[in-house]
């Protein structure tokens, strides 16, 4: 994480976002002490970091003991993000195994529930990814990967209790395509991020954050100029309070 922050610094890039279930990020690796010194740091930078919760954590998960690990493994992840002064966690709703949709729809709304409550007391916020689509006869299936799916969660938790992270290319591989989320749950409510790391894209050959942009603002060509300025800045302006 610190190794992240640094590179953010040098190359002005002020939001990041950081999973803490493995690696030298590990959540039980994290000691008041190294939690206040990169608090301190992104405060003094101006920079914005977010916790991102596995999804191969089972948030619809129904069996005995494993049940209360999935509530404490979230819980302990908003104290982790409330201790690094983190400006979001992101959560997901999970995956059913076909024949048992109700059951795990079920378990995993209320646990949302649980989680958004215990995240608005302790002064958190949360956001709800939309995950992406598994093939007609995969056993497993992401949760909450359409726009029926989320519309269930974010009628049922409050908006100041639960937020939306839109992953594009997820939205993508349905047939409601980005724009059928967007129609849905409004552009006002989304903002333009990367998931690829400067060092990533070098190593791996991936596109620059130059070629991302282009794609927002050419193929992207259903949005008007409005929609795009607000998602390519002026909603994160507002957010943050920059505005």
């Amino acid at each position: 994480m610190e190794d992240a922050i640094d590179w953010a610094i040098a190359n002005e890039f002020y939001y990041l976002d950081f999973n803490a279930d493995s690696g030298p990020n590990h959540m039980e690796s994290w000691n008041r002490d190294r939690m206040a010194a990169v608090r301190d740091t992104c405060e003094m930078n101006g920079i914005s970091i977010g916790l991102h919760t596995l999804s191969a954590v089972n948030i619809a998960e129904t069996s005995p003991y494993v049940s209360s690990a999935v509530d404490e493994y979230l819980r302990a992840s908003i104290d982790l993000a409330n201790g690094l002064g983190c400006q979001w966690t992101v959560v997901h709703a999970g995956y059913h195994f076909t024949g048992d949709v109700p059951a795990r729809t079920k378990a995993s709304l209320e646990r949302l529930q649980r989680i958004a409550k215990y995240a608005a007391d302790t002064g958190a916020r949360i956001l709800l990814e939309n995950l992406n689509y598994e093939p007609e006869h995969a056993e497993i299936h992401y949760m909450a990967h359409t726009v029926e799916e989320c519309s269930a969660y974010f009628d049922a938790i409050p908006a100041d209790r639960l937020g939306w992270a839109f992953t594009v290319n997820h939205s993508h591989l349905v047939p409601e395509g980005v724009g059928g989320f967007i129609d849905a749950f409004g552009i006002e409510r989304c903002m333009w991020g990367t998931g690829y790391p400067g060092y990533h894209r070098v190593e791996h050959g991936w596109p620059s954050l130059a070629d991302e942009l282009k794609i927002v603002r050419e193929a992207f060509d259903w949005l008007t100029d409005e929609s795009r300025s607000l998602l390519l800045g002026d909603n994160a302006a507002r957010v943050w309070g920059l505005s």
